[in-house]
C-alpha cells in the first residue's frame, strides 16, 4: 500500500524535478564510500598485518637469542625504510594533486573550446 502510494507520488511530480535532480548522486557515493573501505580493510588485513607481524617476530627472536647488534641493525633498518616510506608517500601526494590542479585547468580549457 505504502509503496504504491509513494510510486504514485513519483510519478505524479513534474518532468523538470526527475530532470533536474540527482537521484543516483547519494547512492553512488555510498557505493565509492563502501568500495574505499573495503579497499582500506583488504589491504590492511593482507597487506600491513602480516608484515607488522612478520617484524615484530624477527625483533623477538633477536632479542631472545641475544643479539644485540643484530637487533639495533634490524631496527635502525627498518626506521630508515618506514621513514623513506612516509617521505615518499608524502611527496607522491603532492605530486598527484598538482598533477590533477593542471589536469583540471586543462580540462576547463578543452571544454571552453
Amino acid at each position: 500500500m505504502l509503496s504504491e502510494r509513494l510510486f504514485a507520488h513519483v510519478m505524479r511530480l513534474p518532468l523538470r524535478f526527475h530532470l533536474e535532480r540527482q537521484t543516483g548522486a547519494i547512492s553512488q557515493a555510498l557505493d565509492n564510500g563502501l568500495n574505499g573501505y573495503q579497499m582500506v580493510l583488504h589491504t590492511l588485513v593482507f597487506t600491513i598485518l602480516p608484515v607488522a607481524t612478520e617484524l615484530g617476530t624477527i625483533v623477538v627472536v633477536l632479542s631472545r637469542l641475544g643479539q644485540p647488534v643484530f637487533l639495533g641493525l634490524f631496527s635502525g633498518a627498518i626506521r630508515r625504510v618506514c621513514g623513506g616510506v612516509l617521505v615518499l608517500g608524502v611527496h607522491h601526494h603532492g605530486c598527484g594533486e598538482r598533477r590533477c590542479g593542471l589536469a583540471g585547468q586543462r580540462n576547463r580549457c578543452h571544454d571552453r573550446q
